[in-house]
């Protein structure tokens, strides 16, 4: 077996059988591949539909009886694999009929690397200020440019070999809540065996699930609140990768705040709670132009509130898209 495809689900069934039925459109894969799909402790009838399902490919289906987290969702299928190539989707996707193909080729050299796909909004999907954003953030920064940054690692639409993941150790599933678990295996990968990280445009899926800017950045506070805490706690020398430098650390990661005219905006922005507009104006307005560096702002000051609240109570949102 050349390809496994984990898919991690948490009640997201009408979603997970669009994105399963993409992957019955697969053309010329180069590779016989397999599709693995965990089951994180859904209650939408999941286990049932997946039973029912006699797709051209293997499918293996992972029940979870409690939600445990996509860190130890993903680990779950990576350990039932067989493939050489592990690829990671989510379960809110619609892949292009070259999806498989593109990311096998990909891996055709040998080097230790891992490729981020290229993931957009549908085009049948309602467009918002969110979707806009989400289009132009992370590896569509760079594309094609040159090597990404490991931060840049995404795990609902991206590809490497799974013995470089073993050699890490998987996932850490102490990340529960959403966020950032990713980030911090590609921060493992790329120092502990310099893999490298490539943007793969072929490889392409459509993302269906719309975004409110409410729930969106809602997920962010969830971020700062739990999962940035952790990463903080095993990679605290990170911090400045992340893109956070105007954000003052928390507890026990603080560190002198010093001045810069970003610190200082940020400072200002929050205390003229200028935020309230940019959260209207980002509701009203259409051009990304102007609304993303309002969400730029919205994200940061929703990890800054995450980050001043406990830990404790956060992971009810563990496995939320």
């Amino acid at each position: 077996m050349e390809a496994s495809i984990v898919i991690p689900t948490h009640n997201k069934l009408p979603l997970l059988l669009r994105t399963l039925d993409g992957l019955e459109r697969q053309q010329d894969p180069g590779c016989e591949f397999e599709v693995i799909v965990v089951d994180d402790g859904s209650d939408d009838g999941t286990s049932e539909a997946l039973t029912h399902r006699n797709p051209p490919y293997a499918l293996t289906a992972i029940r979870h009886v409690k939600n445990k987290g996509r860190a130890a969702a993903r680990n779950s299928g990576v350990r039932a694999a067989a493939g050489r190539l592990i690829i990671f989707l989510d379960d809110d996707m619609d892949t292009d009929p070259r999806f498989v193909a593109a990311h096998v080729k990909g891996h055709s050299r040998e080097e230790k690397i891992a490729l981020v796909g290229d993931v957009k909004t549908h085009p049948k999907a309602n467009h918002s200020a969110v979707s806009r954003y989400l289009d132009t953030r992370g590896a569509q920064k760079i594309r094609t440019k040159g090597e990404l940054p490991y931060k840049y690692f995404s795990t609902n639409n991206s590809s490497l070999v799974k013995a470089h993941l073993e050699a890490v150790g998987l996932f850490d599933e102490s990340f529960m809540s959403y966020g950032f678990e990713d980030v911090e295996v590609a921060a493992r990968l790329s120092k502990q065996l310099g893999v490298k990280f490539l943007f793969c445009p072929e490889a392409v899926s459509l993302h269906l699930h719309k975004h409110t800017v409410e729930d969106f950045l809602r997920k962010k506070v969830v971020c700062g609140e739990s999962s940035l805490k952790v990463l903080l706690r095993k990679h605290p020398e990170i911090w400045p990768d992340l893109g956070l430098g105007v954000l003052e650390r928390p507890k026990p990661f603080r560190e002198p705040m010093g001045l810069s005219l970003r610190k200082v905006a940020f400072r200002i922005l929050n205390a003229t709670r200028s935020y309230k507009w940019a959260e209207a104006a980002v509701r009203d307005l259409t051009t990304y132009g102007l609304t993303n560096p309002l969400l730029d702002y919205l994200v940061l000051r929703s990890y800054w509130l995450g980050l001043g609240k406990p830990t404790a109570g956060s992971q009810s949102r563990r496995s939320q898209p």
